[in-house]
């Protein structure tokens, strides 16, 4: 715990600190108010690169592209994953690799899948990703964009696997498959990034459907957030982040998870930074027309009944929202009604994606007391595995010259069979 910054998070409606008990490791702990910040955090929110050396290289990198891009970087049409770029901005992986970073505490799908309660099912694999937000930022170096046809073949140490392929190049589609020990968890789906840049920041974010089915026939729908690389030419401290909401639908069960990133008003500690995570679990009706269900950031609702410490945070109801209370005002459950469905929240999500998560008072994940697992490429791989390309194994010896001309060969290579290949008709 030496190793992490101490915070204290306590709502601005709180009174007093709680009791302080020790656990049996030693550790004072204030019953889930005391929590570890990453060593790495910006005052500002998010994480701070403390690599000056590949900042550096990075910034040498985007002044050179920013030099050939002239006209188009002002009106800001452009795809920088349609721009072919120095490898002294690549780290020597692959985007197949690093679409797994975060996906590395498999003990939380295993509880998933474990849980007899739906609604403690849906818990866990939302705790599963949002635990994980913080490792989209293990390295600061962009991963090298795999070649149409491309795989990657891992492992984690207990056993669950890691599929991936290339399957579009324009556009960059990457489909994958993380298959838990005996099936019992299977995360499955594509992924199609797009990335803009903005002034002095870059925005990433990918489109695709993604699931995650269990043995008893759940299928639990995922979203990512937009993560975000900001003061990349300032002379500010480079630092990132993830924004935007995050929903988790279990259409079987009839539950829906939103998530909200950022700041919560009138809140301080933790869950005033702007990595702060808040949101609700809710029981959800949907109408058979409905093919989709999704609640907007704008109709957030909480219950006070829910969590009494940040019950002064005031609701704010879209006018699409038509909202109304159950039982008596003394105990009340507050649901919502949007474009048909019905909304009642049963959990509150609260917590830090750099610190911890909370399910009411409840703690789910400790930054500093998780040990995440580590992704090993398997001994046998197909020819097409990333692990044996030229220019990730030439970057990777520090060999830029090598490397260079390895991806330009392999870049042109894969435009020659491209206008080679028929067109579907």
């Amino acid at each position: 715990m030496s190793l992490f910054k101490k915070a204290l998070i306590l709502g601005s409606s709180s009174t007093a600190q709680e009791e302080a008990v020790v656990d049996e490791e030693g550790n004072l702990f204030y019953d889930a108010q005391e929590a570890s910040l990453h060593p790495d955090a910006s005052p500002d929110g998010g994480i701070l690169c403390t690599d000056t050396e590949v900042m550096d290289r990075q910034r040498s990198a985007v002044i050179d592209i920013m030099k050939s891009l002239g006209r188009k970087l002002l009106s800001g049409k452009f795809d920088l994953l349609n721009i072919s770029l120095p490898v002294k901005i690549f780290e020597p992986r692959s985007y197949l690799q690093k679409l797994c970073d975060p996906l590395v505490f498999p003990y939380m799908m295993e509880k998933a899948a474990a849980a007899k309660e739906p609604a403690e099912r849906l818990k866990w694999v939302v705790t599963f990703f949002i635990a994980g937000y913080h490792r989209a930022f293990l390295t600061w170096s962009k991963p090298f964009n795999p070649i149409l046809g491309e795989t990657w073949h891992a492992h984690l140490s207990d056993g669950t696997q890691a599929f991936m392929e290339q399957i579009s190049h324009h556009p960059p589609i990457s489909a994958f498959q993380i298959v838990g020990p005996g099936r019992r968890y299977y995360f499955h789906g594509h992924s199609k990034p797009t990335v803009t840049h903005k002034t002095n920041a870059i925005t990433s974010y990918a489109v695709g459907e993604r699931q995650v089915e269990f043995l008893d026939g759940t299928c639990i729908e995922v979203s990512f957030p937009e993560y975000n690389i900001r003061n990349i030419m300032s002379s500010s401290t480079t630092r990132a982040d993830v924004s935007g909401k995050v929903e988790f639908v279990d259409r079987q069960n009839g539950l829906m998870a939103n998530i909200q990133l950022g700041k919560v008003d009138g809140e301080t500690g933790l869950l005033g930074r702007p990595d702060a995570v808040y949101g609700h679990l809710y029981r959800i009706s949907i109408h058979p027309v409905h093919s989709r269900v999704s609640l907007q950031a704008s109709d957030s609702w909480r219950s006070q009944s829910l969590r009494p410490r940040i019950s002064h945070i005031k609701m704010k109801p879209s006018s699409s929202m038509n909202a109304f209370v159950l039982g008596s005002s003394n105990d009340r459950t507050e649901s919502m009604h949007t474009g048909g469905d019905m909304h009642i929240p049963i959990a509150t999500c609260s917590g830090n994606w750099l610190a911890y998560l909370d399910w009411d008072d409840e703690r789910y994940w400790t930054l500093s007391e998780d040990t995440p697992d580590e992704w090993q490429t398997e001994e046998h791989v197909l020819p097409s595995d990333c692990s044996l390309r030229d220019d990730l194994n030439f970057l990777a010896q520090g060999d830029f010259a090598l490397s260079q001309e390895a991806k330009d060969r392999m870049e042109n290579d894969q435009r020659r069979d491209a206008k080679n290949r028929p067109v579907p008709t």
